[in-house]
């Protein structure tokens, strides 16, 4: 019984007994998650679902990031899980091809200030979602994506509610049924990215286990087996059995979030970074220019009409390998500036686009732990290769302390003024030491840059 395991790994582990290697990694996560969602205040997605939940009204008990006020916990979190998710600047799970923390985050700080749990209480919630979410995405989100699935809502949906579970301190049975509750609205498809619906399911995957977590607490009930069961999640999400080795072995003794979690350093889709990886790699080493480029072939495991061949906006070039691998090629970086509307729509590095091809590789499985390639061959017949193992931001090839510094500050520039960055930084590294985590949502509640 999967569920079952997997709600008793979260009622029964307490901080003490989670490995140092995975508080530390969880730190930069949550660190570049607030940064991330600082960075999506300003966005037009952001705006619109900042001033959605505003006109819904609420009880003023959650910090909605960056527009100074509160209102309900649920909605709280739908919004800065929205905003958390705009710029597709978040952090990775290596086999779960999800974003965890866009979802999860925002429901820890929702209900943490709702119920001023401390520091080290949101801490542990967050890790244990983060375990939860991963065990979940282990066994279904790569089969998820292969069907046109998007898996941030539904792994992100399990990541919350366990954090959720966690912050109440519901009990067993309490905890299989949010997760049952949490499942029923844990879909979104693929088909929406590259609008404005694809940040959203991050929002709507963080406000899901906030309800779940809720109404659970009230004695809702649910499918208390719905991971494993005959028409459960899995079944209907992947179209095959529940995989309980896959999802729940080595759960709370080989900790995913001390050896899965990546940071991104660019603000575009997982699947792109692999090949802008490669390119600014041969780039760097044999130092060809984009004029002298025939054709780039791209080498990666799922082709779909979600990757935006011919890009005609910031946001759909986010979701464009062509654009990314050309712009990478074009400026020999990939930035925030490069994803407006009016960076697409140059004419060098459209024509760039024309010479990007995809190739599909049959047989390998969309998670982050699976190998890209990138072939770049020039006019005068020379041709150099490489293949990506893993991007750069996973702990085979991490940011430096200083990289992370710099992305959430720049993430925070448009909110924050450098105090108030600066004692965000301290507050996060000293996260078991804070009494109410109020204290942290205080700051970044509204603009003061």
């Amino acid at each position: 019984m999967s569920t079952g395991r997997i709600s008793d790994f979260v009622v029964t582990t307490s901080f003490n007994q989670i490995p140092q290697e995975a508080v530390v990694e969880a730190k930069k996560c949550f660190l570049d998650t607030l940064g991330n969602i600082l960075s999506g205040c300003g966005h037009r997605v952001g705006k619109m679902i900042t001033e959605y939940v505003e006109e819904c009204g609420g009880k003023p008990e959650a910090t909605v990031i960056g527009a100074g006020f509160k209102t309900s916990a649920a909605q709280a979190a739908l919004a800065n899980g929205t905003m958390a998710h705009v710029d597709e600047y978040g952090d990775h799970g290596m086999t779960w091809a999800a974003y965890p923390s866009g979802p999860l985050l925002p429901a820890v700080l929702a209900l943490g200030e709702r119920n001023k749990i401390s520091g080290k209480h949101a801490l542990e919630a967050y890790i244990l979602g983060w375990e939860a979410g991963a065990a979940v995405g282990a066994a279904t989100s790569a089969k998820m994506a292969a069907r046109g699935i998007d898996a941030t809502v539904g792994t992100g949906s399990f990541a919350s509610v366990a954090a959720a579970t966690k912050i109440l301190n519901l009990d067993n049975q309490q905890t299989r049924t949010a997760i049952g509750i949490a499942a029923a609205s844990a879909f979104g498809l693929a088909a929406n990215w590259g609008r404005d619906a694809k940040p959203l399911y991050s929002g709507r995957g963080a406000s899901n286990g906030v309800v779940a977590g809720l109404l659970a607490q009230k004695g809702f009930t649910a499918n208390d087996t719905i991971l494993e069961g005959p028409i459960g999640f899995s079944r209907v999400a992947t179209g095959e059995d529940w995989d309980a080795d896959k999802a729940t072995k080595g759960l709370g003794t080989s900790w995913r979030m001390a050896i899965e979690s990546g940071i991104k350093p660019y603000p575009c889709t997982g699947i792109t970074h692999r090949s802008i990886d490669g390119v600014l790699s041969l780039l760097k080493e044999y130092k060809f220019s984009p004029e002298e480029v025939a054709e780039i072939e791209c080498h990666l495991p799922l082709v779909g009409d979600f990757l935006h061949a011919r890009p005609k906006t910031g946001l759909q070039a986010k979701y464009s390998l062509h654009y990314c691998v050309a712009r990478a090629l074009l400026d020999g970086e990939v930035g925030y500036k490069h994803f407006t509307d009016e960076a697409v729509a140059e004419r060098k590095v459209q024509a760039l686009i024309l010479k990007v091809k995809l190739v599909a590789q049959p047989g390998i499985k969309y998670t982050m732990d699976e190998m890209h390639a990138v072939k770049v061959k020039l006019q005068d017949g020379r041709e150099y290769y490489r293949e990506i193992p893993l991007p750069r931001g996973y702990l085979s090839n991490p940011l430096s302390s200083e990289e992370l510094t710099s992305k959430f500050r720049n993430c925070a520039s448009s909110v924050l003024s450098p105090k108030a960055a600066d004692r965000c930084l301290e507050l996060i590294a000293n996260l078991e030491s804070l009494n109410d985590i109020g204290e942290l949502m205080q700051i970044v509640a509204r603009s003061n840059a």
